[in-house]
């Protein structure tokens, strides 16, 4: 399997090298393709929905973002897969960022607090995942 020469130039920065910036780069560049440029509208207004929609939407959603995760990491452990998935279908599946904007902030209003929420989306995601790998891939 051929990967093209920019991403490929892109996933070797640091060669072998899992320092603390390589892996959070690495996590964060598989994170934005497979949060924003692979998750369609569809995706996005279904996936916390609680009916069988949902559960169906945030489950394709999460198949497409460990992809894109675990490829940009280089690294197709079942272990690391099954981190990747489950900690961003908890996340986006029960909508933790609200729940927690709510509980430190009182909830969101429109403006500003949008910016917010993404930040605070990202980085659940981004934190999860480093400790994750950390602690179950003894890296």
């Amino acid at each position: 399997m051929k990967i093209s020469g920019f991403v490929l130039y892109v996933i070797n920065i640091g060669q072998g090298n899992y320092m603390c910036g390589n892996l959070i780069f690495r996590m964060l560049l598989g994170h934005l393709v497979g949060d924003y440029f692979l998750q369609n509208n569809w995706m996005a207004m279904n996936k916390s929905k609680h009916k069988g929609l949902g559960w169906f939407t945030c489950f394709i959603h999460c198949i497409i973002y460990t992809i894109a995760v675990c490829t940009f990491m280089l690294n197709f452990s079942p272990v690391w897969i099954l981190i990747v998935f489950l900690s961003h279908f908890i996340i986006d599946k029960f909508g933790i960022p609200d729940k927690y904007l709510k509980l430190i902030k009182g909830g969101l209003r429109a403006g500003f607090n949008t910016f917010v929420y993404i930040m605070v989306d990202n980085g659940m995601h981004i934190i999860l995942m480093y400790f994750g790998y950390l602690i179950f891939m003894g890296r």
